[in-house]
């Protein structure tokens, strides 16, 4: 999950929800999506893997690589709930 700027141990709950899955049965009715509540913990912030893009020119001896990685946010579902 994306950054969320929230400490370890905070909670934090999602403005919607997509859908719900047991094990025997998924939830996608628009209705009940509505009024389902989830809750996250957040267990740990952390960075992603490094993304490294190059660009060359040929024939003019150019060449220029740029790195990222991202912030990244480790949650846990503590609650499902309508």
């Amino acid at each position: 999950m994306d950054h969320l700027g929230i400490k370890k141990g905070g909670k934090v709950s999602p403005d919607e929800v997509l859908a719900i899955y047991n094990d025997s049965k998924s939830v996608l009715d628009e209705k009940t999506l509505k009024k389902a509540k989830v809750v996250l913990e957040v267990i740990e912030n952390k960075k992603g893997e490094k993304i490294r893009v190059s660009t060359y020119k040929s024939k003019s001896r150019y060449r220029k690589t740029k790195g990222f990685r991202p912030s990244l946010t480790k949650v846990k579902v503590k609650k499902i709930g309508n």
